[in-house]
C-alpha cells in the first residue's frame, strides 16, 4: 500500500463538515498521516517531534480521524474499482467493431463517393477506400454496412465482399 502523505491528510480535513469552518493544523494531519502509514504500530514508537507535550496525552481524536481517513480511502477504492470495470467494458466494446471490405469496380466509384457523402461518413474513420486497376476496395464500419449495401442495390453497383 503507498504512503499517505500529510498533504493528502490536511485536503481530507477540509472535506470533512467538522472541520469546515475551523483551521486544519499540519501537527494533527502529521500524527495522523503517520497513524495511518503505521497502523498497528505502538504509540511509544511514535517520533519525538510528532508526539504532544503533554505526557499523558491519548491521542484519542487523531485515532478516531486516521481510521476514518481509511474507511473513506476504501470507499473512494470501491468506487474507482466500479469506474475502471466500466472504461475496460466500453474499451473492449470499441475494440470489437468490425471492418467490413467490400471489392467493386473502378467503374463505379463516383457513384460509391456519392453514397458515402450522401450518408455523411468521415473519411478513414468510418470508411477508406484504396486500390487500382479494374476494382478497388473499401472499407466500411460494420454499423454503417447494411445503410451502404442497400444504397448500392439501388444503383446496381457490383459488390464482392
Amino acid at each position: 500500500m503507498k504512503k499517505t502523505t500529510v498533504k493528502e491528510i490536511k485536503q481530507w480535513f477540509k472535506t470533512l463538515e467538522e472541520n469546515r469552518y475551523k483551521k486544519t493544523y499540519t501537527s494533527d494531519a502529521r500524527r495522523v498521516a503517520w497513524m495511518v502509514n503505521n497502523e498497528g504500530v505502538d504509540l511509544s514508537e511514535m517520533p519525538e517531534t510528532m508526539r504532544k507535550k503533554w505526557v499523558k496525552a491519548e491521542y484519542k481524536k487523531e485515532r478516531y480521524m486516521a481510521n476514518k481517513f481509511l474507511e473513506s480511502m476504501k470507499q473512494n477504492e470501491s468506487v474507482e474499482d466500479k469506474v475502471r470495470q466500466v472504461i475496460r467494458e466500453t474499451i473492449k466494446d470499441l475494440m470489437e467493431a468490425k471492418i467490413v471490405r467490400f471489392e467493386i469496380p473502378m467503374k463505379d466509384k463516383k457513384k460509391v463517393q456519392a453514397i458515402v457523402k450522401k450518408l455523411k461518413l468521415k473519411d478513414n474513420k468510418d470508411y477508406a477506400i484504396y486500390g487500382s486497376g479494374k476494382t478497388f476496395e473499401m472499407e466500411l464500419d460494420s454499423k454503417y454496412e447494411d445503410k451502404v449495401l442497400e444504397l448500392m442495390m439501388k444503383m446496381n453497383i457490383k459488390v464482392r465482399g
